[in-house]
């Protein structure tokens, strides 16, 4: 792996334990305040920022994605304001959804992108499961977004922790977990075996 390989998979380690654990630090909070909550919106321009700058040969939509975060936390680390960070899942899914979604009106949808990485000739029937599966996650992120923002705009913040903490995961979980079960049996009903 090169240094640059080992610098993404770092960073982003870091970003995903971060971002698994902050909901459970702003709960934390709300019962015994934290002196140095302040500093988390800091850490994650940070991580975000490193993401961005490290990501030289990454798409453009990660770049951008990674940019967008820096800026969101800069923004809520300067206003002092850790509560906008409850907004941060429905930031992330709105912008996974905008990928997903968008992908749907272009030639190829995401997931049949991903798909022809591994297999360039995809067959008919194989473009159109993509496409419903891109579709499925597409769904999972507005569910997430809907959630999320029911939560916060109601101000149910050990819901909104336990849900952006674990079940949101579990969730993503579930569907990965699924989808791969299902495509399995296509690839069996259509080629007799499983690849």
């Amino acid at each position: 792996m090169c240094k640059c390989n080992r610098s993404v998979f770092g960073v982003n380690i870091l970003l995903t334990i971060v971002s698994a654990a902050y909901p459970l630090l702003l709960l934390w909070n709300l019962y015994t305040p934290l002196p140095y909550l302040g500093l988390l919106p800091w850490v994650m321009a940070l991580l975000w920022g490193v993401r961005a700058r490290i990501l030289k040969n990454a798409s453009k939509f990660d770049r951008t994605l990674a940019g967008i975060m820096a800026l969101f936390f800069i923004v809520t680390a300067s206003a002092e304001s850790v509560n906008a960070m409850y907004w941060y899942p429905v930031l992330m899914n709105g912008l996974m959804l905008s990928l997903f979604a968008g992908s749907l009106f272009s030639r190829q949808s995401l997931i049949e992108r991903l798909a022809r990485l591994r297999t360039p000739d995809l067959p008919t029937h194989a473009i159109s499961y993509t496409k419903r599966v891109t579709q499925v996650w597409c769904v999972v992120f507005i569910f997430n977004i809907i959630l999320a923002s029911a939560f916060i705009l109601t101000r149910q913040y050990t819901y909104w922790a336990i849900f952006s903490a674990g079940v949101s995961y579990v969730i993503i979980v579930l569907v990965m977990s699924v989808e791969w079960l299902i495509r399995q049996r296509v690839i069996k009903e259509h080629y007799g075996t499983v690849k």
